[in-house]
């Protein structure tokens, strides 16, 4: 699979294609779900069939409408390109320098920890989440443990970074400058979460995540940040359960110290982000004429 997405290289035109799949995918998702609420009602409510059981298949659903059509394109430009080793570009690579592997893993974790907190302030002065949004969000949380760690800590990781860095990012530093191109897959990140609430904390972690991307073309590490960041919010929503979906860190730190573990963080995400880019070598990228 990875070998015929490497030759799969989309510009913007192609990655808002991908977009406007996993709508598609999403549709057939809500369609299948509620054909098959409606089949199990004698025997389970609709709402507990879908929190409780079909969440994560209907997840998978989604995502792999837009997967499955990079792989099929990847497919077909590898026939025709397979000689040519410019036009293709590995999914997954190991360029992590002098860091290594286990330094690069263990300060990236970190800096998607305190990036969460650095952007706590933006959350703590959005407008409060639609109705459904919180439903959704609390029928997560509340539902079965297992099938929130499926759907948020394993699926959401895999899936989404395969298609918005390894798919969506790697094919636009084909075709555009560095800045504009994890800018655009930042954007796109943000959209596919289907709610301004998610978006715009999405996008300044998706800055971050691209960034960590073009310096070592590694999807194992945005794979892990993303994983970090989903299963650290899970982890305080099952145990201050007080905490409601609009509800962020100010809501649990107290007075001024809040501020200083703001401005901690900060720094040590700065310092991290300087000590890997004198390590990290970037992606080898030969633009397309």
């Amino acid at each position: 699979m990875f070998k015929k997405l490497s030759y799969y290289l989309p510009g913007l035109g192609q990655s808002w294609i991908l977009v406007l799949l996993l709508l598609a995918g999403n549709l057939v998702s809500s369609a299948v779900t509620f054909a098959l609420s409606a089949l199990f009602t004698p025997i389970i409510p609709p709402e507990q069939f879908i929190n409780d059981y079909f969440s994560p298949v209907a997840y998978l659903i989604m995502m792999l409408f837009p997967i499955l059509y990079a792989i099929n394109m990847g497919k077909k430009s590898m026939l025709k390109n397979s000689i040519h080793s410019s036009r293709n570009i590995p999914i997954d690579n190991n360029s992590f320098g002098k860091a290594g592997w286990v330094l690069s893993a263990l300060l990236v974790a970190l800096m998607i920890v305190c990036s969460s907190m650095v952007i706590d302030p933006i959350n703590s002065i959005m407008p409060e989440p639609w109705d459904w949004v919180k439903q959704s969000l609390d029928a997560l949380i509340n539902g079965p443990k297992a099938t929130a760690i499926i759907s948020v800590a394993i699926l959401a990781p895999l899936l989404e970074e395969l298609l918005c860095r390894g798919i969506i990012l790697r094919g636009l530093l084909k075709h555009t400058s560095v800045f504009m191109a994890i800018f655009w897959s930042s954007l796109i990140f943000a959209v596919i979460h289907l709610n301004p609430f998610q978006a715009i904390p999405a996008f300044l972690i998706g800055i971050l995540m691209g960034w960590v991307y073009y310096k070592t073309g590694s999807l194992k590490l945005t794979i892990l940040m993303h994983f970090t960041n989903n299963f650290l919010s899970l982890l305080i929503s099952w145990n201050f359960p007080m905490l409601s979906a609009s509800d962020t860190f100010r809501n649990l730190i107290p007075g001024n110290v809040y501020w200083y573990v703001i401005g901690g963080c900060a720094l040590v995400l700065v310092l991290c982000i300087i000590a890997l880019a004198n390590s990290w070598k970037g992606m080898s990228v030969i633009k397309r004429r």
